[in-house]
């Protein structure tokens, strides 16, 4: 079944373990555009483990990020996400929000979402905005 994914969203089906070592969940996450493998060990009231892999081969993937997912406190509202925590994916944070769902027949499956750390994003644009701001004074011979 292909899954098709929205930016910075993405889908985890609970897998069919043979052993314990076997993440639990499996499916695909959409980051920034790109397609990547993510699985989750779940670790019930500690958290869960989570890792991005993008593919090189025909059954070969390449690990791209790893991150421990804290159990998100939800307060009095339960549309907050089950899990958060943020994974470092070429060189910039990436928050993760991870919802528990079922599937249609009923089988757990982890809806995630994902956006740059806003500080860091800030902090780069306005870098860039400073940068600009230099290059136009420089222009004007101040």
């Amino acid at each position: 079944m292909a899954i098709e994914l929205k930016e910075n969203q993405g889908v985890m089906f609970q897998n069919e373990k043979t052993n314990e070592k076997q993440p639990d969940f499996g499916g695909k996450v959409n980051i920034g555009g790109k397609d990547l493998h993510v699985s989750g060990w779940d670790n019930k009231e500690k958290g869960l483990n989570f890792t991005l892999s993008e593919k090189t081969g025909e059954k070969q993937f390449r690990e791209v990020g790893k991150a421990h997912l804290a159990v998100n406190d939800k307060g009095d509202n339960e549309k907050r996400p089950d899990y958060k925590g943020e994974v470092t994916l070429n060189g910039q944070n990436i928050k993760i929000s991870v919802w528990k769902r079922e599937t249609k027949d009923q089988k757990p499956l982890l809806s995630v979402q994902s956006s740059p750390n806003l500080a860091q994003t800030k902090d780069v644009e306005h870098k860039a905005e400073h940068a600009a701001q230099k290059e136009v004074k420089k222009g004007m011979g101040i």
